[in-house]
């Protein structure tokens, strides 16, 4: 093996990172999911501050890393780091020995731990690696209502259907019933429509791709979720929207049809939303680690990986507990144990 092989997970609070280098050899390390890394000021003098930190590390890669003193509001650049010493680019502030302080690589947390691990500084590239990722990014962004709302495009006479949902409820007998809040924001609904067999029977116009057109530019679209009638069996009107929407610039566009091959349209069209509604969030994500590194993978729902280029964020909404019941799956059944629990805590939520 000539490559390093980097496994990490990615929670609201840390990321860990378990890596084996191309001798073999298996290293570790943990970091605050926010990409800083945190430490105390023993001493200071002039640009020189000697600190303590338990960060496992002594060589000088921290160079460019912006340094921060949050309680002196002090802001600065990481010279060098020798010996427990960070060199800063500028004079410190007085008073600050005993005060914490933070440094950050200014990338996402699975870099910060990727170049820990393989003692990669700012101005240098990885070494060539494999990595395998899970994370809640999407999950967190879901159940803290920090998404990217979509607007909707659909099949006439269904533009209330995701407000309506499947008329479960929580509380059958309550007389005050809270619905949440929709993901999506505007609805457009085009006059089309395609039956049970996938057969056209009423065509996408003209007059409806100009109205699609016109909705964008009105509403300043950048994110757009498509769902329409028995798209399962034909996605030709959807294609159509999407090419549609391309035109007019829109970055987003998600296609139920491109999502799920089930025949349920309440549950395929909540699928195109909530997708939406992450897309942009966890492909900000993404593209800011699969610049930098090899080839990247990514634990799903299923408990599987996919390659980036495939993957869609409504697949890592379960990815952390589904990878947990793998992994204790081949657990137990090592162990010879058959019946097993698993639990699953994070800093966001529980599983």
């Amino acid at each position: 093996m000539n490559h390093w092989q980097i496994w990490i997970d990615t929670g609201g609070t840390f990321t860990d990172c378990l890596a084996r280098d191309p001798q073999g050899k298996l290293h570790r390390t943990k970091v605050l999911s926010s990409s800083k890394l945190r430490g105390k000021i023993e001493s200071a003098d002039q640009k020189l501050a000697r600190i303590s930190h338990g960060w496992g590390m002594q060589k000088d890669i921290f160079g460019g890393y912006e340094f921060r003193i949050p309680e002196a509001g002090f802001r600065s650049e990481v010279v060098s780091f020798k010996n427990d010493r960070l060199e800063i680019k500028d004079p410190l502030p007085g008073d600050i020995v005993g005060k914490d302080f933070q440094i950050s690589s200014g990338e996402e947390a699975p870099l910060l731990a990727a170049r820990l691990i393989t003692r990669t500084p700012l101005d240098q590239k990885f070494p060539e690696l494999k990595m395998r990722l899970g994370t809640t990014k999407g999950t967190n962004a879901l159940l803290e209502h920090k998404g990217d709302t979509p607007a909707l495009i659909i099949t006439n006479g269904f533009a209330d259907l995701p407000l309506i949902g499947n008329q479960q409820r929580p509380d059958l007998f309550a007389l005050n019933i809270q619905k949440p809040e929709p993901l999506h924001k505007e609805v457009l609904e085009v006059d089309e429509r395609i039956d049970e067999k996938g057969e056209v029977l009423q065509s996408i116009g003209d007059n409806d791709l100009d109205a699609i057109r016109q909705f964008c530019e009105k509403n300043e679209l950048s994110n757009v979720a498509i769902a329409t009638l028995h798209s399962y069996k034909n996605p030709e009107h959807e294609q159509r929207i999407a090419k549609a929407l391309e035109e007019k610039g829109v970055k987003y566009i998600t296609q139920s049809a491109e999502l799920s091959s089930q025949i349920k349209f309440q549950q395929r069209t909540e699928t195109a939303i909530v997708n939406a509604y992450l897309l942009p969030v966890l492909d900000a994500y993404l593209d800011n680690i699969r610049g930098k590194i090899g080839k990247l993978k990514i634990m799903t729902s299923a408990g599987g990986l996919s390659p980036d280029h495939l993957f869609q964020p409504k697949d890592s909404l379960f990815s952390g507990p589904a990878g947990g019941v793998v992994a204790a799956s081949y657990i137990s059944r090592q162990t010879g144990i058959d019946n097993i629990i698993t639990f699953d805590m994070g800093g966001t939520s529980s599983d």
